[in-house]
């Protein structure tokens, strides 16, 4: 198998230019922390990583902190939160897009809860029931106006008002790595390997039945040609997976 490449330019002083992806991951953060708790240098970090030094010290600088207790020398010091810093992020994904219009005419966001909440109207009746020109802020999209009810800017108006509500999505739990995987992660696999571009690039993942017990299949798929390698485990535990592949090595 091919080991992963990640094509890096670098300037003058050894520091990272440019690469193919942008934002620091989860990932990228609990390599910093480990660095971070081993006095690891920034321009360590940000090798390790794949970013620019500044990307490194803009985080180090922008990320919460948290007071952790040494356990050898029982001293507090301010260290940096993979945690913490991941929300901080998320939050501010959330926050971006257009500002809210409708926070500018007051009079138009009571007219909309009216003709809502009393008169039963769906959004888009509501404002089609507006004559052009009648308020500051024009608003075409009976859509916007339901994102504005889910982000809670109404006083009275909330979702359980509208005519019909849609069914609630089963919301799925976001699991997050505890520690950063060993060697480069497959968010910087290079555009070619991405794209299927060239040969020699394997994926691995294994398959079970329903229950997840007993005996199961280890599959690797070569991603130019789609070319399968089935290899039969007895369970899913990973020295069984590090014997098949072992197998495969030697064979």
């Amino acid at each position: 198998m091919s080991p992963l490449l990640i094509l890096t330019k670098y300037d003058k002083e050894g520091d990272i230019m440019s690469t193919g992806w942008t934002h620091i991951t989860w990932n990228d953060r609990l390599t910093i922390e480990r660095m971070v708790r081993e006095k690891f240098p920034v321009p360590a970090i940000a090798a390790a990583i794949g970013k620019t030094r500044q990307a490194v010290y803009e985080e180090l600088r922008r990320a919460p902190k948290y007071h952790r207790l040494d356990g050898r020398t029982w001293k507090t010091d301010e260290s940096y939160s993979p945690e913490m810093a991941q929300q901080r992020y998320e939050t501010f994904l959330s926050m971006k897009g257009a500002g809210l219009k409708i926070g500018n005419d007051i009079a138009l966001a009571k007219h909309l809860e009216a003709k809502i909440v009393e008169d039963k109207y769906s959004p888009e009746a509501a404002l089609k029931c507006i004559r052009p020109g009648s308020f500051s802020v024009e608003i075409r999209s009976g859509q916007t106006i339901r994102s504005y009810i889910r982000k809670g800017v109404f006083l009275r108006l909330t979702t359980e008002h509208l005519p019909c509500p849609r069914r609630k999505r089963n919301r799925r739990i976001k699991r997050l790595a505890k520690r950063p995987t060993k060697g480069p992660s497959i968010e910087k696999r290079p555009k070619e390997i991405n794209d299927r571009l060239t040969a020699g690039h394997w994926e691995m993942d294994t398959v079970h039945g329903k229950q997840g017990k007993g005996e199961a299949l280890l599959v690797l798929t070569e991603r130019f040609s789609r070319e399968e390698l089935l290899v039969k485990l007895p369970d899913l535990m990973s020295g069984s997976v590090v014997t098949a592949l072992d197998r495969l090595e030697y064979r």
